[in-house]
């Protein structure tokens, strides 16, 4: 079996999941950033924009 044969049930492993994980991620920012929690949701954007790149590239493949 390759490595790419495998077929994964896990829906973060599409680009829609990561998609709905990087929107959920800009959902929790906001939040804290309501709380004034400025550091937390740095970090959640950070990771929303790096998920959605990922997703970007699973469509060219």
């Amino acid at each position: 079996m390759g490595l790419f044969s495998r077929k994964s049930s896990d829906p973060f492993d599409t680009p829609q999941g990561k998609r709905d994980a990087a929107a959920d991620a800009e959902r929790q920012a906001q939040e804290f950033r309501a709380k004034g929690e400025t550091e937390k949701a740095e970090v959640c954007e950070d990771w929303a924009a790096k998920t959605r790149r990922a997703a970007n590239d699973l469509d060219h493949y």
